[in-house]
């Protein structure tokens, strides 16, 4: 069942997809980090605090050195050794202090002549984070290139996971005919495995950073979903469908506790993160979570890109055109997404 993941047509699966890479065939041969490094080689190493009209507070990560990454690799840590658990209460703030510094020593390379930043803004009486420039830039910019290590691989927890998950946990999934979802799957095993390690798991900074409340067609109550017209609400339905489908499946793994695997809150929580910010990477077919380029959300005018490196792992951020200063960093989902609002709704809120 693990070698049917690797032939998941994803073209079938609403998920969030990224925009196709621009380099010749020369250009893959070289190694994206590599180039990242010797063609921005004076970037600061000082984490920086920029200031921006009020109510809008503004973040910029730095590099540092690889020797001062701490490791990230962790499977099955004890959840006895758990010493602090991400707090899953809506009225929990994000913490995002913690996660910028834990992207400098994971070593996040940003340019800082892009102004990247993270913006705050009110929508609906709630405080939404998203990634942005302060300056602007122009189109070819690089932003920033994030570690091979620190990207949540779907093909790589293939090799870690198989060991682990029993045949049962995809039975379901196939029953369900949601087997085309197996490597989203693998992604939500992991973020779970990861929020019980608690603060032992090197994802922690990553993971409290998380919003905690979601207007996803999973996270609707149900007054809402009796308020929504005929077709939203059947497609919002087949989402609330996936999401039981993994719920099911995850009963059969025997990796987490009762607790985690019956806990409502978490599980929205880690199917969420992973159906709202992955990225498919063509090249390689791989579903991937890329810390703080995740931050960029959805637009029908997007403005970067999400190049990967084949060799490193490595994930460089892109300008595809002029940005403006104080305009947010926008990905293309996935055209389908303009032409079906609904979809985009369901599944992103």
């Amino acid at each position: 069942l693990f070698s049917m993941l690797a032939t998941t047509d994803p073209s079938v699966v609403n998920q969030r997809t990224t925009v196709p890479s621009t380099r010749t065939q020369n250009d893959n041969h070289h190694s994206l980090e590599t180039m990242m490094l010797s063609s921005i080689s004076a970037w600061s190493l000082t984490l920086v605090l920029v200031s921006l009209p009020s109510p809008s507070t503004a973040f910029v990560v730095q590099t540092t050195s690889r020797s001062t990454r701490p490791p990230l690799s962790s499977l099955f840590a004890s959840v006895q050794e758990a010493q602090a658990t991400v707090s899953l209460d809506r009225s929990t703030a994000r913490d995002f202090g913690s996660y910028q510094e834990w992207a400098v020593q994971c070593g996040v390379q940003v340019n800082p002549d892009t102004g990247f930043c993270f913006l705050d803004q009110m929508v609906d009486d709630n405080a939404e984070q998203y990634a942005a420039t302060s300056t602007g830039t122009s189109a070819g910019s690089v932003i920033m290139m994030v570690p091979g290590e620190m990207v949540l691989s779907s093909n790589r927890l293939q090799q870690e996971l198989q060991p682990y998950v029993d045949d049962q946990c995809f039975q379901v999934l196939q029953q369900a005919n949601q087997m085309h979802m197996g490597a989203q799957f693998l992604l939500f095993l992991k973020v779970m495995l990861e929020y019980e390690a608690g603060s032992q798991s090197p994802y922690f900074p990553w993971l409290n950073a998380m919003p905690r409340q979601w207007n996803t067609a999973v996270a609707m109550t149900d007054f809402c979903m009796s308020c929504l017209p005929p077709y939203l609400k059947q497609v919002c339905n087949g989402e609330r469908d996936q999401f039981a489908a993994f719920s099911q499946a995850v009963q059969s793994f025997d990796h987490l506790s009762p607790s985690a695997k019956n806990n409502q809150d978490l599980l929205q929580f880690a199917y969420n993160i992973v159906m709202t910010r992955a990225v498919f990477d063509q090249n390689s077919q791989d579903w991937k979570l890329v810390p703080v380029a995740d931050m960029m959300n959805h637009g029908h005018d997007a403005n970067a890109q999400i190049l990967h490196d084949p060799e490193s792992g490595a994930c460089q951020v892109q300008t595809t055109r002029d940005v403006q200063p104080g305009e947010a960093l926008k990905l293309q989902y996935g055209y389908f997404y303009n032409l079906d609002p609904s979809k985009c709704l369901a599944q992103y809120g």
